[in-house]
């Protein structure tokens, strides 16, 4: 199988600490770890040692965010073709929260890689926020996220 075992996640993560300023960066005796970006969006990421990949994951919006009727649909929406995801999907956590999440396979000196699923993640964090605070139309079927892609 591709992708790093736990102990070589653990230096990928001590690596990415390091890139961010960060010395020390570890996981916990979860295999995981959370990071706060701009003192509002939590990441945490988790070791999956079994599938030899991390996996990202972070709230929309602050814990016990509330969102516009129809909300939901659209976030589901997305997921069929993870349009305006990075390539992640959304779920709802352990607190019924609705979360963004992504799978990482980490190949060997891969943290430029990580570096940039990261950053894509909270862009779309930030675009999803966005679009669902101004409300979301009942009646359109696409999500505004998804209005600029050609059609055919």
């Amino acid at each position: 199988m591709d992708g790093l075992d736990v102990s070589s996640l653990a230096s990928v993560l001590s690596a990415l600490g390091e890139q961010l300023g960060i010395p020390g960066l570890a996981f916990d005796h979860n295999n995981c770890c959370r990071l706060v970006f701009d003192d509002r969006q939590m990441l945490e990421l988790r070791a999956a040692g079994a599938q030899r990949r991390l996996v990202l994951s972070s709230r929309l919006g602050q814990a016990g965010a509330q969102w516009p009727s129809g909300a939901e649909r659209k976030l589901l929406q997305a997921n069929l073709w993870r349009a305006g995801t990075g390539g992640g999907w959304f779920a709802l956590d352990e607190h019924g929260q609705a979360c963004l999440q992504q799978d990482v396979v980490i190949e060997d000196g891969g943290i430029a890689e990580l570096l940039m699923k990261i950053e894509a993640m909270l862009n779309s964090l930030d675009l999803w926020e966005r679009h669902l605070q101004e409300g979301v139309e009942a009646s359109s079927p696409v999500a505004s996220p998804l209005r600029n892609f050609p059609r055919v």
